[in-house]
């Protein structure tokens, strides 16, 4: 695989050939500390999400839709209010631009996050599939 940052346990796995699994006991450090931070596991982690799943993209894209659905509701109810006179002066129309184009920045980012992640997996150049064995002639 022509990547840069690959993700060995993942990309086994996503070959698809047989595996096994092996038993062991891990023992103690013996000596001197693991070189491992918790702020470079958490790195760690997540560079291996993104190397193999588009889920944050579309979580961007799923919390502009609710953030959406929530600005409807909201705005209902600020529309409600400023029509029996209840409602503050000016905060109705605050209240629903704020929401309605944050809802709408946020569903957008998602979508041009989603683009950048296909494009981001063709560039990665996996192959559509692997041989395991040839037949014929060899030459």
């Amino acid at each position: 695989m022509p990547e840069k940052n690959a993700f060995f346990r993942a990309l086994s796995s996503w070959i698809g050939y047989r595996s096994t699994s092996v038993e062991f006991d891990v023992q103690e450090r013996t000596e001197g500390e693991s070189k491992w931070s918790t702020w470079s596991l958490i790195k760690y982690a997540v560079t291996n999400v993104v190397a193999f799943s588009t889920a944050p993209m579309q979580f961007v894209t799923v919390a502009g839709i609710f953030t959406f659905l929530f600005a409807i509701v909201l705005g209902i109810e600020s529309l409600v209010r400023y029509f029996t006179g209840h409602a503050v002066e000016g905060f109705t129309t605050v209240i629903l631009l704020i929401l309605i184009v944050g809802s709408l920045i946020m569903m957008s980012l998602g979508i041009i996050g989603y683009y950048i992640s296909k494009i981001y997996e063709e560039v990665k150049g996996r192959p559509k599939y692997l041989i395991s064995k040839k037949a014929g002639k060899r030459k």
